[in-house]
């Protein structure tokens, strides 16, 4: 198992949904899409690449930091003897000990942070719907899309990819407070190491945590079709209904949007006929994959756990 297959259902239950973008540095935003391999989003494009149009808006930015640990613990003190300035780049003030207790056990210290996500979900899922109804925008059915990013100005993420491990820093500031590794004031040094981990300390401007979702049918139109969970099938199932030919937007009128669950229900004028779908989230088993649940722990302990407060356009694999 991957050090990805243990802290992704971990992440996923303290933040309510959400998976880590995994390299935190990489630049990730709503409306991306691509597919989940290897316990990780791997981004193919933009809907923006393949001519959709939509806006986002920006929570405003939260004073307070937020800190996830898991399997870890924090033992402050004196700097490490025989830190200089010239090691820390200003005077030590303190020293930390972090030390790791299983793969996988991790850190999440974050400050500066906001929420992005489209400005207008009910108008964007229903031009999205019809644009792939209609065939103008062609998606894998293995394919997901970034509704949701959380950023950070500043963030402290570290993962032990070993069964235990240690990590000694020295800081230029006093190490109090909710998510005191992500201060950006002060400078952070490693001075020692003991294990194997991914480490990223006190990064700037991360995109440490994303929300995913997947379009899907869950029946035939007028819900008495042939199940159809994958937009190939469903896709050609429509063609049926209107002779074998694309249908065209002015045919799809959206009759009901449900927030809950971003569903739509169309009529499809030329066919007498309704259609639902909804874009879903994906679910931890979804995105772990069946075979990786399988051998997963059925369940797992949380140490520690603060939070504070018109030709088509084919998403074409990198």
């Amino acid at each position: 198992m991957s050090v990805l297959s243990h802290i992704q259902p971990k992440i996923y239950s303290l933040t309510g949904g959400l998976f880590a973008n995994w390299m935190p540095s990489d630049h990730v935003d709503v409306g991306d899409y691509g597919s989940i391999r290897k316990e990780r989003f791997l981004r193919d494009g933009s809907l923006r690449d393949l001519g959709l149009q939509f806006a986002f808006e920006e929570t405003r930015k939260a004073a307070a930091k937020l800190e996830y640990v898991d399997g870890a613990k924090f033992k402050t003190g004196a700097a490490v003897s025989g830190e200089t300035t010239q090691t820390v780049g200003v005077k030590a003030k303190a020293g930390v000990s972090v030390q790791f207790s299983g793969v996988g056990a991790f850190v999440y210290h974050l400050s500066g942070i906001n929420q992005r996500r489209f400005k207008n979900p009910a108008k964007f899922y229903e031009l999205l719907g019809k644009e792939l109804l209609a065939e103008r925008v062609t998606l894998d059915d293995d394919a997901v899309l970034v509704d949701e990013v959380r950023l950070a100005d500043t963030s402290t993420i570290i993962v032990s990819e070993s069964k235990d491990g240690k990590l000694d820093l020295t800081t230029g500031f006093n190490p109090i407070g909710a998510a005191f590794l992500a201060n950006a004031k002060g400078k952070i040094q490693v001075t020692h190491s003991a294990g194997s981990f991914f480490r990223w300390i006190a990064d700037g401007s991360t995109i440490p945590l994303i929300h995913l979702v997947r379009p899907h049918f869950p029946d035939g139109p007028g819900g008495s079709g042939p199940s159809t969970g994958s937009l190939s099938k469903f896709v050609r199932y429509l063609r049926t209904l209107v002779g074998g030919r694309r249908l065209e937007i002015p045919e799809i009128h959206l009759e009901k949007y449900i927030e809950q669950g971003r569903r739509l229900h169309y009529s499809i004028k030329s066919a007498r006929e309704s259609v639902q779908m909804e874009f879903r989230d994906i679910t931890v088993e979804e995105f772990l994959g069946y075979e990786a649940q399988r051998s997963r722990p059925k369940s797992f302990v949380t140490e520690h756990v603060s939070v504070v407060a018109a030709r088509p356009r084919r998403a074409m694999r990198r």
